[in-house]
């Protein structure tokens, strides 16, 4: 009988505030012992993982076309992840759910509100605030295509309950083409891992 293994154990995304220095995470990193992992640098951004111990890591992701930056633990023990990443959100400056919802209730334009869309889809724990979900779902209705482009990108850090409806509609439905595509995308990728 085949041995299955364990499912990854995924922290909140502890996204950091802009007064957090750059070279904050290595320093905390490197003072912590973690072994340094993998580092993947694209056009877009960057990921490194470090080693916390065997089956327990420290991602720290950039994403510049977003312009968020976010620590994250993971690990195949649910309370060895919560544990360090309660220990990351002491020791790091982050932006709370408060701030991100206040972010997008005052953006203006809709660069402004995108921005604040994505950041805020990042930002949200695993159990999100239900304002924090409608903001995002508000996003799908949006005029401007910029702002439903966010919305659908908050499909890559929410759970597909809460967006998955949203973005199968707008694989049939929305008026631009090319998120009709993404759309499709997105729900052909959540069937093919689904089983669908």
């Amino acid at each position: 009988m085949p041995v299955e293994a364990a499912a990854l154990v995924r922290g909140d995304r502890l996204l950091l505030s802009d007064a957090s220095p750059a070279d904050e995470v290595a320093s905390f990193a490197r003072g912590a012992g973690f072994e340094q992992g993998r580092e993947n640098d694209t056009p877009h951004g960057s990921e490194h993982v470090w080693i916390i111990r065997s089956g327990l890591f420290f991602h720290h992701v950039e994403h510049a076309k977003a312009d968020v930056r976010y620590v994250q633990v993971t690990g195949d023990d649910r309370a060895d992840v919560q544990q360090f990443t309660w220990l990351a959100g002491e020791f790091f400056t982050t932006v709370g759910d408060n701030e991100l919802l206040s972010d997008v209730r005052a953006a203006r334009t809709a660069e402004e509100r995108a921005r604040a869309l994505t950041r805020l889809a990042v930002g949200l724990p695993s159990e999100p605030r239900e304002d924090g979900i409608r903001a995002v779902l508000e996003g799908f209705d949006a005029n401007d295509p910029t702002v439903r482009r966010a919305a659908l990108l908050s499909a890559l850090y929410l759970d597909w309950e809460h967006v998955g409806r949203r973005v199968r509609k707008m694989a049939e439905h929305d008026d631009a083409e090319s998120l009709r595509l993404q759309a499709n995308y997105f729900v052909d990728r959540h069937d093919r891992s689904t089983g669908r």
